[in-house]
């Protein structure tokens, strides 16, 4: 294949990133690694250790050298060469840069790696596939269309047998004026949208679409309208685009907030309920299946919530896996329990008859005005208590707050609601951050840790780093407060606490919540040492944990506040404390 006809596929089959590798980097102007994701260590094979352009096919080196140094940040550049994998295995990559402007001295280069053999078995099938496509949209509700960003033009179009014709429906049409205005309009780049607009017939339309993006602007959006079953006044504030989730149409972070604090104040409403929930092991479901699958059980838990919200209240996504809903005068404990379980055991089910290892389910956590408070901290604090408690209790369930039975929430130890749901950190604030870690420790090696602690520890919100190496996992270094760590954590070593690590090797211990399993050995040890919170990255192998690196906080700062970190802070930590953990075993 050459050049333009590997474009040609990929225009194709650019949403679908599953199929085949597309792996995300950082490199230096002069080929040195910087960050990368995980495809890339997969697809590459310890690249790091390598410069990038020796494991450019020597054939294709110069044609390479020639095409990297031209690249700049005013466009994306792309080639197709020749690469050698780790492994010595030779793989086509077509590759597409363009230049990060950095502010230093070399510049990096943003780079994305497309496995050709991959792109063309996938082209090759497409034919067989849209046929198959297309036979499935003739008998879908409504009609398709298709929006021009470039040149700001809508098409509604049907497929009869086989072939697209346009749109004769009036009342469709109607709407093609106020669709345009709201795509031309849009600022930020979803990969989906949700629209609910009124027609001039009174009724009200749903407008799903997919979002395409070319050198990281919009160029088509694909879709489908169809007629709801519900009157446009009904659902009238679902449609404010600036409350809504664009993806699963229900209300966003922003509005839901407002919702409830606005029921709150309102002497109309006696009961005002809340449901916190996330589903369980979600990180993994997108892992193990795919995040098409993952897309499709974030559609399904919101369709779950809507119709069980009803008319009742609102149903919202606060981002990723998490949900809220709000309900007003729901009534006694008896309808919040069928309300609860209701949600929770339609998503157990949705997914039965599909042979998964990773099961699919939810955690509730409930709270209620006015019996668990009357202010909106109060109120939103203590479902979020509760879903904590239920996750630590097994997942799967749901929890009513009972102060009886869980505690009152003190000043010292309640998670701030500023924290607790403000946005996780810029992503581009972790790269930079993260990138920075990683120069110094490729750099400076074990001297350097010190100044990676030193950049980490504000960041993440905590006190003191200490790792911990060896056969009894004894004290290697801290870093940050003065205060000495304790000297060993064997107690990881103990065959029962393996079940505190996570698939990625993490554990997160916070003493101001009841920890259900207490391990004497390594919760003791940590709360005799002051230690109030406690983030440990676990680096393993065949044979066990080789080496901890603990992100501590203590218990003398009575300022300090805890919440809950986001997936991309997660991530990033969780690749510094890698490396950090090699670099002491070296």
């Amino acid at each position: 294949m050459n050049e333009n006809e590997i474009k040609t596929a990929m225009a194709e089959c650019e949403e679908n990133t599953d199929f085949f590798p597309i792996c995300n980097g950082v490199w230096g102007r002069d080929y040195m690694w910087i960050s990368a994701d995980e495809r890339v260590y997969n697809f590459l094979y310890y690249f790091k250790r390598n410069l990038l352009i020796n494991q450019i096919f020597e054939d294709d080196r110069a044609r390479f050298e020639e095409w990297w140094n031209g690249i700049t940040a005013d466009n994306t550049s792309s080639l197709v060469a020749r690469l050698v994998r780790g492994n010595n295995e030779v793989r086509e990559v077509y590759f597409r840069g363009r230049a990060v402007d950095s502010g230093e001295n070399r510049d990096k280069i943003s780079l994305e790696l497309i496995d050709v053999e991959k792109v063309c078995g996938h082209y090759s099938d497409q034919a067989d596939v849209m046929m198959r496509i297309t036979a499935y949209l003739e008998h879908l509700e409504g009609c398709q269309f298709e929006y021009d960003a470039e040149n700001k033009g809508l098409r509604l179009f049907r497929y009869v047998s086989g072939e697209e014709k346009n749109e004769t429906d009036k009342a469709l049409l109607d709407l093609m004026p106020v669709l345009s205005e709201r795509f031309g309009r849009m600022t930020s780049k979803p990969d989906y949208i949700h629209e609910v607009i009124q027609g001039k017939d009174k009724e009200s339309y749903s407008v799903d679409g997919a979002c395409i993006y070319k050198h990281f602007e919009l160029e088509t959006i694909y879709g489908r309208i169809r007629r709801n079953n519900q009157r446009a006044d009904d659902i009238k504030e679902l449609a404010s685009m600036d409350k809504t989730d664009s993806f699963t149409g229900l209300w966003n972070k922003v509005g839901s907030l407002e919702y409830l604090q606005e029921a709150l104040k309102d002497p109309e409403v006696k009961q005002v309920v809340v449901f916190m929930m996330d589903l369980d092991n979600f990180k993994n479901v997108n892992d193990i299946y795919g995040h098409a699958f993952g897309d499709e059980v974030i559609l399904r838990m919101s369709r779950i919530i809507k119709s069980v919200v009803k008319d009742r209240g609102i149903g919202a996504r606060f981002g990723g896996d998490e949900y809220m809903v709000v309900f007003k005068n729901l009534g006694p404990e008896t309808a919040i329990r069928a309300a609860a379980e209701s949600i929770r055991t339609q998503i157990a089910w949705a997914f039965a008859d599909d042979e998964l290892t990773e099961r699919i389910s939810c955690t509730i956590g409930i709270s209620e005005y006015p019996r668990n408070g009357a202010d909106f901290d109060t109120i939103f604090k203590k479902a979020d208590r509760a879903l904590y408690i239920g996750k630590q209790k097994g997942k799967n369930r749901y929890i009513i707050y009972k102060e009886a039975i869980h505690g009152e929430l003190t000043q010292d130890t309640e998670v701030s609601l500023e924290q607790g749901i403000r946005d996780s950190l810029n992503v581009g604030e972790l790269l930079d951050a993260t990138t920075e870690c990683i120069n110094l420790l490729s750099e400076g090696g074990k001297d350097s840790i010190a100044k990676v602690a030193e950049r980490l520890l504000p960041l993440y919100e905590k006190e003191r780093l200490s790792i911990y190496t060896g056969e009894d996992l004894k004290l290697y270094g801290w870093y940050g407060m003065k205060e000495k760590p304790p000297e060993d954590l064997s107690g990881f070593k103990k065959p029962e606490a393996a079940g505190m690590l996570d698939k990625y090797g993490i554990c997160q211990i916070t003493f101001h919540f009841a920890q259900l399993s207490y391990i004497e050995e390594i919760h003791g040890v940590l709360r005799r040492n002051g230690i109030y919170e406690d983030s440990i990255f676990a680096l393993t192998d065949k044979n066990g944990i080789k080496a901890l690196v603990c992100y501590e906080r203590l218990s003398s700062r009575d300022d300090a506040v805890s919440r809950k970190w986001s997936d991309e802070e997660l991530h990033f930590l969780t690749l510094v404390s890698r490396i950090i953990a090699e670099t002491v075993l070296k």
